[in-house]
């Protein structure tokens, strides 16, 4: 996974960010405080909280060291490795009760549904 920041009125691009994945990508989804997951055909979720890229400044601005440009945190969730595709993720939205929540809908191949709560993802770490 790429991700590019395209400046328009320079009319460049440049790369953020890349997020190696060691198979096929079923699904990518981003929610609105930043937070990024990617599921994939071995039964892996990987999650990466890039809120930094919504503060405002150019990559150019800022240190091209991704853990000092603010990846909060990153881990992998798997299930039944190589014997289940993740073939759905969704955000779901935040509720008017407290809206820093981050609650990732997961579906597989497997026919397992699984909802997983990453309010606290500044406390997570690589758990690959």
């Amino acid at each position: 996974v790429v991700i590019l920041e395209i400046r328009t009125l320079e009319r460049t691009w440049e790369t953020v960010l890349q997020i190696p994945c060691g198979s096929d990508i079923n699904d990518l989804v981003w929610n609105d405080r930043g937070m990024l997951c990617i599921g994939d055909d071995d039964g892996t979720v990987s999650v990466a909280d890039l809120s930094y890229l919504k503060c405002g400044k150019a990559v150019s601005e800022m240190s091209y060291n991704w853990q000092r440009q603010g990846v909060i945190s990153q881990t992998k969730l798997t299930r039944n490795l190589g014997r289940n595709a993740i073939t759905s993720l969704c955000w779901r939205p935040p509720s008017a009760v407290r809206e820093e929540q981050d609650f990732l809908a997961v579906g597989g191949s497997d026919g397992i549904f699984e909802m997983i709560d990453l309010s606290e993802h500044t406390q997570l770490k690589d758990q690959g």
